[in-house]
């Protein structure tokens, strides 16, 4: 399948329309066994999990990654471990283009527009850009 995503350590395996959303089923490219971070020992593999996220629209509609995520278990601790997906947001069920695309187009459009065009709720939105407004305010100060 041709790479529609351009994201880094995913590749895309499915694509569907589901209710005002194209699903894109992707999966980790190389997934290496990692050592636990309590006692540096070598994890085992623990089932998958499959984790939803918004993306930026594709074909003017909004987009949702299915990723089906190993997860792993030490044997000694138990503590359990997903592959890390950097593309991701800290605070979101999102992509960091998907919030940095919202934040550039808020001035633009409405927040109710903008929560149809990208498939996220409309508080997600209004978040979004109040973190990326108080982030400037620190940044810059009384400068504004």
């Amino acid at each position: 399948m041709l790479d529609l995503l351009n994201l880094p350590g995913i590749k895309p395996v499915d694509m569907r329309h589901e209710s005002k959303c194209l699903v894109i089923v992707a999966e980790p490219v190389t997934v290496e066994v990692p050592l636990c971070g309590n006692c540096n020992t070598p994890m085992h593999k623990h089932g998958t999990r499959k984790n939803k996220f918004m993306d930026t629209p594709l074909y003017m509609e909004p987009v949702c990654l299915q990723v089906q995520r190993p997860r792993f278990r030490c044997e000694s601790c138990r503590k359990m471990s997903m592959p890390e997906l950097s593309f991701l947001d800290d605070k979101r069920q999102a992509t960091k283009r998907l919030v940095d695309v919202i934040r550039q187009q808020c001035l633009g459009t409405t927040f109710h527009a903008l929560a149809e065009q990208t498939g996220v709720a409309v508080n997600t939105v209004k978040n979004i850009v109040d973190n990326g407004w108080n982030r400037y305010l620190e940044k810059h100060g009384d400068n504004v």
